[in-house]
């Protein structure tokens, strides 16, 4: 062992190897006259020796030398602050310690167990007698913007650096203020904001303080690198025109599930040849993962006005490519598709899709030698195509019948779309399918004394406790997350499935418990449409309606096994890969290889590439900037408008007039409200109004933060967030349409939505009060 003092005055701690990093930026900061608390450190090789008595007694002598009332015991790790990984909350802290040798050392003990055995000094301070307190950043740390960004509260700041109090914030861009008013002088804001400036360019990168003013002086407390700025990627824009897909992808898509995509493209070309589209292709595009497409239409063409009717007539029966489309589509529809898609589904594809997944799920993926890994992530792709290709040869026929009986009650009823849709309601079962197992599980917990009573306490331990506590119980809650919880939460399946969050299966299991099941009551809207409805009319809208309703719930029947569990085994998969990088060096953490592409996972995997934590750093800190800088609805010239088919021969007609319908419902402007208190507007939804607090949900992340009578604010929802509509009172999405997972959801659990508003997200803070009219489309501040 290098032989080092016991203690060290800070105004010398220059060596991190003797005093720790933390201890050895603020010994710099002294030297370069910044104003910080002084002390001493108790060196690492000390740190492990706390319990000799001659290094208890320099401790002592220390701290006399100190002469301070109290002392703030801090961690000072070797590895601690660096540019690379700052290491921010990982160790103990402790302030307003009494300046006695067995108080300070009774901390520093604490601090020194917290590091888990790294190596690691103890900084021992004067404490500041703080007026007010927080953290400073030389850069928007959320952004990455050029900008100073200051949190503060009154006193010390202990509860801020916590999280358990969030303050008082200001930013200074370009020498103006924007924040509030209370903790901080305006002078005090700008000395701030100069200090932060002034320390980032002596360290050249930009840092993140935490500082403490007395009443005469900014003391800084400590000064480290932000390690996870953002940063704005290098994008090669694509040339026409695109459109921000932003019903399936709101959030950026990981580099590995964005990779994936051109496998979609091939069975999306596919598919539309032989259904009888105009379409050639979707080509998607993802710029820093904000995915982006193009419809491709057969034959080419450009921005601008569509021809007229009779043009698109001839054109369609001169065009060699456009008369093989009318082709395949009269082939399509003689064929029985249309008619035969729902028992194709229930007998056959259901079946088939079912099997593999769990032929796939049983295989124990840890057990696999390296090159079986790639062939089983090779089989779990080759799965995934086909469920795909399975969803979009039951979309066709479920976007006809629903177009048709839509078309029909614009005839006979004047109804509107959404209008037409709550016809739906109740038809859908596999949407409210986890709550109804969720509320069976919450029977047989209620049965139980002990389990109920295990349900208080925090909700990431619920599941634990109730197990525990009932195993009659806890078996039931393995059987709900074997069924539910093996689900991509998202589309980019990098994301946690359901089942890998025990909070959120905590947090429903509560729910169920102690909120009383209520039956929607699905019977209004037919009930209306019969009264309005003429005589003549009668027999063609029950023969409309019973056709649409019989395909209408295998849109949600069909995404858990077409979608959401294929994800889930693409996540497990790629985890595994990732853990066997971690061990070899490649990555620190087996969620980074979700920030590879394809190809070099496989390359890393098969020992051609090297370590990559650089880059992975790099794309985490590209994607974050994307993320809060979000690109627009549109790149390049504005979208054709959508052609005049009605000349096109039957078959092709009926089934390309339910695409366009469907494209135009999916992006539906809004219209602006006529109700002038309403402060953000949208697409109706679901009907129905409801006050409650408003919950910011942007990803499966947040989805434990939700709580009973909630309204979810959110980008948009996907299937496998159907486990938050049993809780939730109301949903208000940024995108979205009437044939959206959303609007479905809403309707089949009776709660009201509002869709397509655009900006809900950034409008609607977290915790407002707001009431949400679905019919109206409106939200307002309650």
């Amino acid at each position: 062992m290098i032989e080092q003092p016991t203690t060290i005055a800070l105004t010398e701690a220059f060596d991190p190897a003797i005093a720790g990093s933390k201890a050895a930026s603020l010994a710099k900061l002294l030297s370069a006259g910044e104003s910080v608390p002084y002390g001493f450190v108790i060196t690492l090789n000390a740190a492990t020796e706390l319990d000799s008595p001659a290094v208890q007694l320099e401790i002592g002598t220390a701290l006399a030398a100190l002469d301070s009332e109290f002392v703030a015991v801090r961690s000072s790790a070797a590895a601690e602050d660096l540019a690379h990984m700052s290491y921010a909350g990982q160790y103990d802290s402790f302030l307003n310690v009494p300046s006695n040798t067995a108080a300070v050392l009774a901390a520093a003990n604490r601090v020194v167990d917290s590091a888990d055995g790294a190596p690691i000094a103890v900084l021992v301070q004067s404490m500041v007698d703080a007026q007010s307190a927080g953290a400073l950043f030389s850069a928007n740390p959320v952004t990455g913007d050029t900008e100073v960004v200051i949190s503060a509260v009154t006193g010390l700041a202990a509860d801020l650096m916590a999280g358990s109090v969030t303050g008082e914030q200001f930013v200074v861009a370009e020498g103006r203020l924007a924040g509030q008013a209370g903790v901080l002088s305006d002078t005090l804001v700008a000395d701030l904001a100069s200090t932060a400036v002034r320390l980032a360019a002596s360290a050249g990168h930009p840092v993140d303080i935490e500082w403490a003013f007395d009443g005469e002086t900014i003391q800084i407390v400590q000064c480290r690198p932000i390690t996870a700025l953002p940063v704005r990627p290098t994008l090669e824009m694509p040339d026409g025109s695109w459109q921000k897909d932003a019903t399936h992808h709101p959030a950026p898509m990981s580099p590995l599930a964005a990779s994936h995509l051109g496998d979609e493209e091939e069975i999306v070309a596919r598919w539309m040849e032989r259904s009888g589209l105009i379409l050639e292709g979707l080509k998607q595009v993802s710029l820093g993962g904000e995915v982006y497409v193009q419809p491709v239409p057969v034959g080419g063409g450009g921005s601008g006005k569509a021809p007229p009717r009779f043009v698109m007539g001839i054109v369609v029966r001169l065009h060699p490519g456009l008369r093989a489309r009318m082709k395949n589509a009269k082939t399509f529809v003689e064929s029985g598709a249309l008619e035969n898609a729902p028992y194709r589904w229930n007998e056959e594809w259901k079946p088939e899709l079912i099997e593999g997944v769990t032929k796939l799920r049983a295989v124990d993926v840890e057990s696999l030698t390296d090159d079986e890994l790639v062939t089983h992530i090779n089989d779990v792709v080759g799965f995934s195509a086909r469920a795909v290709e399975i969803h979009f040869d039951l979309f066709l026929p479920y976007l006809v019948a629903i177009h048709e009986f839509v078309g029909a009650c614009h005839r006979m009823l004047g109804w509107d779309d959404a209008q037409v849709m709550g016809l739906f309601s109740g038809h859908s079962p596999a949407s409210a399918e986890p709550t109804v197992a969720m509320r069976e599980v919450a029977d047989v917990i209620s049965n139980s004394p002990a389990a109920v009573a295990a349900l208080d306490g925090p909700v990431g331990t619920i599941v634990e406790r109730v197990s525990n506590a009932d195993p009659v119980a806890g078996a039931a809650i393995a059987d709900w997350v074997d069924m539910y919880g093996f689900r991509a939460s998202q589309y980019d399946w990098s994301s946690l499935t359901i089942g890998e969050q025990p909070g959120l299966v905590g947090l429903l299991l509560r729910s169920a418990v102690e909120r009383e099941a209520v039956e929607p009551d699905h019977s209004g809207s037919e009930a209306t449409a019969r009264e309005q409805l003429s005589a003549s009319d009668a027999d063609e809208f029950d023969s409309l309606l019973e056709r649409a309703q019989e395909l209408y719930p295998i849109r949600e029947d069909n995404i858990p096994w077409t979608s959401s569990a294929p994800g889930a085994l693409m996540r497990r998969a790629y985890v595994e890969i990732g853990q066997r990088l971690v061990r070899k060096g490649v990555l620190a953490d087996a969620d980074d290889v979700f920030m590879l592409e394809r190809e070099e996972v496989l390359a890393t995997f098969n020992g051609t590439g090297g370590a990559m934590h650089d880059l992975v750093r790099r794309r985490r800190a590209e994607r974050a900037w994307v993320a809060a800088h979000p690109g627009p609805a549109y790149l390049g010239d504005p979208p054709s408008d959508p052609p005049d088919i009605g000349a096109f021969p039957e078959a092709g007609r009926r089934l390309n007039e339910a695409l366009l319908w469907a494209v135009g419902a999916e992006f539906t402007e809004v219209k602006t409200t006529d109700r002038a208190d309403a402060f953000v507007s949208g697409i109706p939804g679901a009907s129905g109004v409801h006050t409650g607090t408003a919950r910011i949900v942007r990803s499966e992340t947040d989805f434990a933060r939700v709580e009973l009578g909630d309204v979810v604010v959110c980008p948009i929802t996907n299937p496998a967030w159907s486990v938050l509509f049993g809780i939730a009172g109301a949903f208000v999405c940024d995108a979205g349409g009437p044939l959206s997972h959303t609007a479905i959801l809403t309707r089949e659990y009776a709660i009201p939505s509002v869709l397509a508003t655009r900006d809900a997200t950034t409008k609607i803070t977290d915790g407002m009060l707001i009431t949400v009219d679905g019919a109206a489309g409106t939200v307002v501040a309650a």
